[in-house]
């Protein structure tokens, strides 16, 4: 009986010991931006710091309004390097990982950059999170 109670705290400390961990290792940054219409650009609403250099970064739990798709990509307000283009995101399309630069650095500022479409003609608001990386 004392080994299934041992057994059951080791397994629940270790389950906490985990959470814990995975909380602190996610960013978990506003990626909010209400976008100009026809190829209109904004930058997000938070910024973050490269852990790593040239580091994807990872963009999840997005809605775009409107049912319209949206670009993205990493942009340093550092020294001005993009990444490149993630096309059509949208409330369908919900994640992505954006590639980074050679030209990003570890502790470097990063903004999300968004971008409508040609054919978009209205303003299109962004929201969802994001993690540097």
């Amino acid at each position: 009986m004392n080994r299934k109670i041992f057994r059951s705290i080791g397994l629940l400390v270790l389950t906490l010991l985990l959470l814990t961990t995975a909380a602190f290792a996610t960013s978990s940054l506003s990626a909010h931006c209400i976008l100009p219409p026809i190829e209109g650009t904004a930058t997000s609403e938070d910024s973050g710091i490269k852990e790593v250099d040239g580091s994807n970064a990872y963009l999840y739990d997005v809605t775009v309004g409107g049912g319209y798709e949206v670009d993205c990509r990493q942009y340093c307000t550092s020294n001005n390097v993009t990444g490149p283009w993630t096309k059509g995101i949208s409330s369908v399309k919900d994640a992505a990982h954006l590639g980074g630069a050679t030209r990003i650095f570890a502790g470097n500022e990063v903004r999300l950059q968004f971008s409508t479409h040609l054919l978009t003609p209205v303003r299109v608001e962004v929201n969802g999170t994001w993690d540097s990386n």
